[in-house]
């Protein structure tokens, strides 16, 4: 656990030599904030070059949609009515929540479910519509569908809605850690809807309890406005979250729909060799033009809610940035 402590102090006087006569000082403030809980602090030095934006610090998720990606929004199953279901439609450009892996198969797949140890499961195709597990790699994620209103997951409940690891992959197997959960079964038939029973995808990415927030360029903006929504669970095309509020089901196509970060940056302090300008957010246009002092230094702090910082260089000389963030933990 990481705790920040800020002793500050701002005095100005009319005099050019500091004064204790009280008519000469305009404002005289001393605070100290002390054991403030935080994660994440960050502190890196930076070189910004003449005609350069360098991303300072950055607590956001790589994503690869655009204005083609189509999104469909539902509640997936009464039987989950609080959680929402965002899906990439496939028309598009993939949302990079994940990297998927292709096991191939079709509806009339059929596979064999056995136990190899107390916390292992093996998945075995029988026969069909052949399954080709070789593109996949130790430490990925495999995910079980739910089933929902239209769809009946033809493996056990147990597993559904969970994600266990990958710990061996053969052309024709893989085996998860499953922790015991899953039963026996042979001759399970994939079905129509062979390529939602379960899916297989690497472990970097989106993050179960990462953030997501959505920007007014979404067409379902009025259904999330003013509120961040948390990930419970995602794939390489859905990502699951609890929603406050009933929404109705809907597309959203937009290039900068929304925006996905495991934290926010809320403490920021840069100091800078030179009259630096600031962008705050990934998808912010506004620039803070930081001026030089006296001896060359610009500085800027703030108590903010950010998820990207970038600083922008538009003098002819390289720029020394020195960024310190954190995040300010929830409660404190």
């Amino acid at each position: 656990m990481a705790y920040l402590n800020m002793n500050i102090s701002r005095t100005a006087y009319n005099d050019a030599v500091p004064t204790p006569i009280p008519t000469r000082k305009l404002f005289d403030y001393t605070t100290s904030i002390e054991g403030l809980v935080i994660s994440r602090p960050c502190g890196t030095v930076k070189l910004v070059y003449p005609g350069q934006t360098e991303l300072l610090d950055s607590t956001s998720r790589t994503l690869t949609y655009d204005a083609t990606s189509e999104f469909d929004v539902s509640i997936p199953s009464l039987g989950y009515a609080s959680t929402t279901r965002l899906r990439w439609t496939g028309v598009g450009t993939h949302p990079g929540f994940r990297t998927y892996r292709s096991t191939l198969g079709g509806a009339d797949t059929v596979v064999n479910v056995d136990r190899v140890s107390n916390t292992s499961l093996q998945i075995t195709y029988d026969s069909g519509t052949a399954l080709d597990f070789s593109t996949c790699a130790i430490g990925d994620d495999i995910y079980f569908q739910i089933s929902d209103d239209v769809f009946t997951n033809p493996f056990t409940a147990n597993l559904q809605g969970q994600y266990f690891k990958v710990t061996k992959v053969d052309p024709l197997y893989v085996v998860i850690r499953d922790n015991g959960l899953g039963s026996n079964v042979t001759g399970l038939a994939l079905g129509a809807d062979y390529d939602s029973a379960f899916r297989i995808f690497s472990n970097s990415g989106v993050q179960a309890g990462d953030k997501v927030s959505f920007s007014s360029t979404a067409n379902m903006y009025y259904d999330n406005a003013h509120y961040v929504v948390e990930v419970t669970a995602v794939t390489d095309r859905d990502i699951y979250y609890i929603n406050p509020y009933s929404i109705p089901e809907t597309t959203i196509i937009g290039a900068n729909a929304m925006s996905i970060y495991n934290t926010i940056l809320n403490f920021v302090m840069i100091e800078a060799t030179g009259p630096i300008k600031l962008r705050l957010g990934s998808s912010a246009t506004e620039q803070i033009q930081l001026k030089e002092f006296a001896n060359g230094q610009a500085f800027f702090m703030g108590t903010l809610q950010l998820d990207d910082i970038f600083a922008i260089n538009d003098t002819d000389s390289p720029i020394e940035v020195i960024v310190q963030t954190c995040s300010i933990s929830e409660g404190t």
